[in-house]
Formats: C-alpha cells, sequence, structure tokens
C-alpha cells in the first residue's frame, strides 16, 4: 500500500510541487514589478486549483486515502481478538475450578494421614 496525501499518491504530489516551482522560478524572470506579483499569485491559484481537480477525480475513481479494506482486516482481527478473549476467559474458569479440586483432594488425603 502506498503512502497517501491529499488523495494523491506521494509521488503525484511532489511532481506537481515541483511543477509548480518550475513555473514559478519561470513567472518570475518573466515578469517585473507588481506584474510579477500578480502573475505568481494566479499560478499559485491555479497550481491549487489544479491540485484540487487532481484529488476530486482520485478519490471518485476510488483512490480513497484510507483503504477500506484495511479497515475490514482491521474489523476482522479484532473479532478473532474477542473470540479469543471469551476462550482465555474460560480456560481460566476451568483452571481455577481444577485447583480448587486438587485442594480439596489434598485436604481430604492430609485428613487421612495418621499424625494430621
Amino acid at each position: 500500500m502506498s503512502y497517501r496525501i491529499l488523495g494523491l499518491d506521494w509521488f503525484d504530489v511532489l511532481v506537481h510541487g515541483a511543477v509548480t516551482l518550475a513555473l514559478g522560478i519561470g513567472v518570475d524572470s518573466m515578469f517585473l514589478g507588481p506584474t510579477s506579483d500578480f502573475a505568481m499569485g494566479v499560478l499559485l491559484a491555479g497550481s491549487l486549483g489544479v491540485l484540487g481537480w487532481r484529488r476530486k477525480r482520485a478519490l471518485a475513481l476510488g483512490a480513497e486515502p484510507t483503504d477500506s479494506g484495511r479497515w475490514e482486516a482491521v474489523e476482522a482481527r479484532m473479532g478473532e481478538v474477542d473470540h479469543l478473549e471469551q476462550r482465555v476467559m474460560e480456560l481460566e474458569e476451568r483452571l481455577d475450578f481444577t485447583e480448587r479440586m486438587l485442594a480439596q483432594a489434598r485436604e481430604k488425603d492430609q485428613a487421612r494421614l495418621p499424625g494430621s
């Protein structure tokens, strides 16, 4: 399972950031003064818009940030843990019963011995 950021694979986010940075450097060198600031704002707004569109598309295609198959596996494992916990409790009860029975048997044997 790959690590996801904003619903996208980490590599996609890295490439998106690198392209935005490269375009930012190009825009900064092309424009001067207040026009440069405006162009950078438009570039960043456009980059965020494209990132949002890509995220929405990725989520619509089923690339969810949380893998539902993993949650199903966790829930199944929790069911197994609950079942095993119940079995351990039953075994503890049986062990306690057996210990009590052995203690009673020892007491009876000691009572039968001469000199007790």
